[in-house]
């Protein structure tokens, strides 16, 4: 489902974004251009250094931390 996909790098969006996440990509989106894909016809597309810390904390939200959560990891570390 093309709607479960980052719009920049093809990868699963989390099933819960978090407001940066969601904010970033409007953020975005209003500095990109269609390019949508054989897989993703809803693809963006604009330069790399526009998008790089959007698909880096999306592939956080989406694999790392609900791995760490499997885990057991802590969410919250108290200093």
């Amino acid at each position: 489902d093309p709607s479960t996909l980052c719009p920049f790098c093809d990868e699963p969006w989390p099933e819960n974004p978090s407001d940066e996440l969601t904010a970033l990509l409007e953020k975005l989106r209003l500095k990109a251009w269609p390019d949508p894909r054989f897989g993703n016809p809803g693809g963006l597309k604009a330069p790399i250094s526009a998008f790089i810390n959007l698909c880096q904390l999306h592939r956080s939200e989406a694999q790392y931390i609900p791995e760490g959560i499997r885990r057991g990891w802590p969410t919250k570390i108290d200093f």
